[in-house]
């Protein structure tokens, strides 16, 4: 049941992807070995909005193993990625079809400037930015990292990973290695990505970026050719006449209230609980494995049936299937479906492209109360569990919400208990209700409190006011810590670090 390949190797990082899918939400641990001993480990828990998007669980799958010794590079087969399932048994993951090995720019070059003692480089290769700095005049001193995007700040992190491709550049002090996933969406050419080193006086140096040397392996990726006989399927595979509004989030953020109000106070129609379009990106999916698979016979034209059939064809009677199920459902065309998980949310645009007159209300809570509401609903699940389930569904969102547009709005749980006025003056905009159903869903907001686990919504408390143990603590911040920053949640009494009710598209600004 373990999928995943081993994608990238340097001399000192091996770079990958695994996930059980007999273990929805787990993150499995990779071992690298080299015959029997094992070189370094790593957890398959970082995000990836490229896995996200192919159905890989939650994304969160991607792993990075940094090592203290030189791989062999010239001799890939050497080593082994493992993912271990019991004492006796452990699996091997594959070289990808598009394997890499790689060398880093690792000299001196680009000596120190005036105004900094700061040295370093850095690449980006496959969302991974892999880098190395040290101060010339404090050597043995890890220096701090600052990562940008189109001058933001997105993480600050210290060089302090051993290399050992730097014994002999970093007069024998080799801990200044770094290396920090960037999500996709930062990575787009308009948002280009810098990093910057502070030395020992707290003067920034710029790395310079190099793009590492790359030896693909004769292993080449197999895709379907692109022409081919020209068939369409025969109905459409979009419906711009269906207004639908997609409530998305982790659950206990919030969904429940959202999707009544609409459904009670609105002319929008449907069920409780949807968990069931995420259906059609899983089909979609497989389709195209499907293809990538029969790529030989779909190439041999003139002797196959499946050059009758080109992908789009199936593709678009997998979307038809769904515009007609909602045309039947729901003859209003005017309806809400509210399914939190984070497949749902990574759906989005593909059901923007089945509904573009679709929006997408997303759910928001602060990760502390989200946690302590689940733990109480949802007893049988494990903390760390809670957490990752939370966060999947933040970093999710974060990793689509700009393709959506305009069509996207994102309310806190908070505010919807604090203004309810003010969130159904929003809603309404962005779906164009009637001023009656603006009363009447502001009135839905305030008194209707659906599957409320907490007697009071509008006054946070610090991490340490719930009971949790040490652990639990650290576990919390250590897997929801980034997440909590990128949305603004604080820690403490108060509740964000900074915030406000966001109109249709404005996260976009």
């Amino acid at each position: 049941m373990i999928r995943g390949y081993v994608e990238n190797l340097r001399a000192f990082q091996v770079r990958g992807w695994a996930y059980d899918i007999s273990a929805v939400g787990q993150h499995v641990v990779v071992e690298l070995r080299a015959g029997a001993d094992v070189l370094g480990n790593a957890v398959a828990d970082q995000f990836r909005s490229d896995l996200a998007a192919a159905g890989v669980g939650d994304g969160a799958h991607g792993f990075v193993i940094n090592v203290d010794k030189t791989l062999p590079t010239d001799d890939p087969e050497k080593l082994g990625v493992f993912v271990r399932i019991d004492q006796q048994r452990a699996v091997r993951l594959p070289l990808a079809d598009t394997f890499q090995i790689e060398s880093v720019q690792v000299s001196r070059d680009n000596p120190a400037e005036p105004d900094s003692h700061a040295v370093g480089y850095f690449s980006i290769n496959d969302g991974v930015v892999a880098g190395w700095a040290y101060d010339t005049q404090a050597p043995s001193v890890p220096l701090k990292i600052q990562i940008r995007a189109a001058e933001e700040t997105i993480t600050e992190l210290v060089a302090a990973q051993f290399r050992p491709d730097l014994v002999a550049v970093c007069e024998g002090h080799a801990e200044h290695g770094f290396t920090y996933s960037i999500k996709e969406d930062l990575m787009a050419p308009a948002r280009a990505i810098v990093a910057y080193a502070e030395d020992v006086s707290g003067r920034q140096r710029k790395l310079t970026l190099v793009r590492p040397v790359a030896e693909a392996s004769n292993r080449t990726a197999v895709a379907p050719t692109p022409s081919g006989p020209i068939l369409r399927f025969p109905r459409s595979a979009f419906d711009s006449d269906q207004r639908p509004v997609f409530v998305l989030g982790a659950a206990r953020s919030g969904t429940s209230a959202m999707t009544q109000g609409l459904l009670t106070a609105t002319r929008y129609k449907g069920p409780e609980e949807g968990h069931f379009l995420d259906l059609a990106p899983q089909l979609l999916s497989l389709v195209d494995r499907f293809y990538v698979a029969r790529a030989e016979e779909w190439a041999a034209r003139d002797s196959t049936l499946i050059a009758m059939a080109p992908k789009d064809f199936v593709s678009d009677g997998v979307k038809q299937i769904f515009v007609e199920f909602c045309r039947l459902a729901f003859p209003t065309r005017m309806w809400s479906d509210k399914t939190p998980r984070f497949e749902m949310i990574a759906a989005a645009p593909l059901m923007q492209e089945i509904f573009p007159n679709a929006r997408f209300v997303f759910m928001k809570r602060r990760g502390i109360e989200n946690v302590a509401s689940r733990l109480r609903k949802f007893p049988n699940l494990s903390f760390a569990q809670h957490c990752r389930d939370w966060v999947a569904c933040m970093n999710t969102w974060v990793s689509v919400r700009d393709r959506l547009g305009t069509a996207a709005l994102e309310v806190d749980q908070l505010e919807l208990a604090t203004d309810p006025g003010g969130v159904a003056e929003t809603l309404a905009k962005g779906i164009d209700l009637t001023s009656t159903e603006q009363r009447q869903l502001a009135k839905a907001f305030s008194e209707d409190k659906p599957e409320r686990t907490s007697q009071n919504l509008t006054k946070p408390s610090a991490i340490d006011a719930y009971g949790w143990s040490a652990e639990d603590v650290a576990t919390f911040v250590a897997l929801c810590g980034d997440a909590m920053a990128e949305h603004h949640y604080a820690m403490g009494e108060e509740y964000f670090s900074a915030s406000k009710l966001m109109g249709w598209g404005q996260h976009l600004g």
